[in-house]
């Protein structure tokens, strides 16, 4: 695919407008006097609790997200609950428990229609999104660009984080839970390094430096980024090769760990899947990542998803990857057809929060679309238990449910109050639902769960034992004789650093990867009796 050519690269262009009057203020400090939300007579089951924040029929809801140590969430809506919102646009909300709902963004007329995405800091006292809106003085083009409310000064007050030439845009901004970093994608030349116009990942430190992470051709598939707390690690589903692991460019979940270098440096890239058995997904969806980001649980399906899953096996399951551990299966559909979809894990990694159409634990067999919750140690709760539209079920990623930190509260778009599914047509409207464990420790087990399936290592016929699969760095063939990369594959064991972490006085960790990269000793020396192949944490 052909892309244009850019202007000259624009460096952030950060700038800040206070928002007028105290409303917003108030209502992050819990004082605005709107209602709390109406809990339903049901509930939900065991110690969950469901209480609808916005009202049925008052606009749509999408993209709730949580703040980790307080009852806070944050949404789009294109409803007008206070007056703030006549012209019904989509805008940015947030609820918080004892204050109410308040309006962030008020962009008014002129059809500005990509207030979206919006992310919390852990202490709920910033929020990223998107924005096609002039809302801090330099958007004036009305392109879709990175902000961030910041509430942690005097005023609450708007910062543009891209500034973009007009017919570029931003997509799925993620705010660290430290509220530091913001992770994203677009297809603007930000930093000098996209002269062709390709999407590409970036990281930017708000009030520092913005990087290009990934140097990619073209639009691939990709998902919306994840980031870990401290913004070291993004997590993102991508239709590319970046380590050289993907040379037939499938789907794959990757893994960026800091710090910035060059974009595209392959030394900073992990691929955690590979299309082949054990998982043989065809498509992997939402990735979500735990504060530390040593755990990542996202959704794959359509195709067999692992040999070890019943046959014929269509549905999407949920899946963990885990430092040093690989990947685990945490879903085992009950019927071909009964998908898990839209996983969000905890911030401490311990739970993940998922809508299913299966009957883990005897209490879905009518098959509707349900929020349920995987526990540590495998065994998955049903929070919620309805009656209406069964079979149905949409993935779209403005349907994934908020989470907090210790996996307590989760945020979720309903079908209706009288019947508070999780939303399973993406063009109906819904409202949004918060469920509350309200013991406050880990539920009692509904059901012992066949779930947390663990895989094997993937195999071939170079490497037939069940170990970590190593791979060859892409500039070795031309430096090695092929016989001898072919047997330091088949036996990897046999060639020095195989396994061993990077910095051998420090244990393993994803800052401290496993060596399974065939290279040179010297890459900037020939190939010879003093110079041999070694395993090594990265590439050149």
């Amino acid at each position: 695919m052909t892309r244009r050519s850019k202007a000259s690269p624009k460096r952030p262009d950060i700038r800040r407008l206070a928002l007028a009057g105290a409303g917003l203020l108030a209502l992050l400090a819990g004082l605005a006097p709107h209602s709390d939300g109406r809990a339903w007579a049901q509930g939900g089951l065991g110690s969950w609790t469901l209480t609808a924040l916005t009202a049925e029929g008052a606009g749509r809801v999408r993209e709730p997200d949580l703040a980790a140590a307080q009852p806070l969430a944050a949404f789009q809506h294109n409803g007008d609950p206070s007056g703030g919102n006549p012209d019904r646009n989509p805008e940015i909300f947030v609820w918080r428990q004892g204050g109410g709902l308040g309006q962030v963004t008020r962009t008014g007329p002129g059809g500005f229609l990509d207030q979206s995405r919006p992310t919390l800091s852990g202490d709920g006292l910033r929020i990223a999104f998107l924005s096609d809106a002039d809302l801090a003085g330099a958007n004036a083009d009305g392109t879709k660009e990175v902000f961030l409310l910041d509430t942690l000064g005097p005023a609450p007050s708007f910062l543009q984080i891209t500034d973009a030439p007009s017919g570029d845009a931003a997509e799925g901004a993620a705010l660290s839970r430290d509220g530091k970093v913001i992770a994203f994608w677009h297809d603007a030349d930000l930093t000098g390094a996209n002269p062709d116009g390709s999407i590409e990942l970036y990281r930017a430190e708000i009030g520092g430096r913005l990087d290009q992470l990934t140097d990619l051709r073209g639009a691939p598939y990709h998902s919306r980024p994840e980031i870990s707390a401290d913004g070291s690690r993004v997590a993102f589903v991508l239709q590319d090769d970046l380590t050289g692991g993907n040379a037939d460019d499938s789907w794959e979940l990757f893994a960026w760990s800091g710090p910035p270098t060059q974009p595209g440096d392959r030394a900073r890239f992990l691929q955690l899947t590979d299309w082949r058995p054990p998982l043989t997904a065809r498509e992997l969806y939402d990735p979500t990542v735990s504060d530390d980001g040593q755990r990542i649980a996202f959704a794959a399906g359509r195709g067999q998803v692992d040999v070890g899953s019943p046959g014929p096996h269509q549905a999407i399951e949920i899946y963990l990857w885990e430092a040093g551990l690989g990947l685990s299966r945490l879903s085992t559909a009950t019927s071909s057809q009964a998908s898990s979809i839209l996983p969000r894990i905890s911030g401490d990694g311990r739970r993940v929060a998922f809508l299913s159409r299966s009957d883990f634990g005897g209490g879905n067999a009518n098959g509707n679309l349900e929020l349920f919750v995987w526990h540590d140690g495998g065994v998955i709760e049903q929070v919620t238990d309805t009656f209406g539209r069964p079979g149905v079920s949409s993935i779209v990623p403005e349907l994934l449910p908020g989470f907090d930190g210790p996996g307590h509260r989760a945020a979720y778009v309903a079908e209706q109050s009288g019947d508070p599914a999780p939303l399973g047509l993406s063009s109906r409207e819904g409202l949004l639902v918060l469920a509350e464990d309200g013991s406050g420790l880990t539920p009692t087990p509904v059901a012992p769960s066949p779930t947390r399936t663990p895989l094997p290592t993937p195999t071939s016929a170079s490497n037939p034992t069940p170990e970590p699969l190593g791979r060859v760095c892409p500039q070795l063939p031309a430096q090695v004789p092929p016989a001898v990369i072919a047997a330091a594959l088949a036996a990897p064991q046999q060639v020095e650093g195989w396994l061993k972490p990077a910095n051998p006085a420090l244990p393993p960790s994803w800052r401290n990867p496993l060596r399974t990269w065939l290279s040179l000793r010297d890459s900037g020396k020939p190939f010879g009796p003093f110079n041999g192949v070694v395993w090594k944490a990265g590439c050149p």
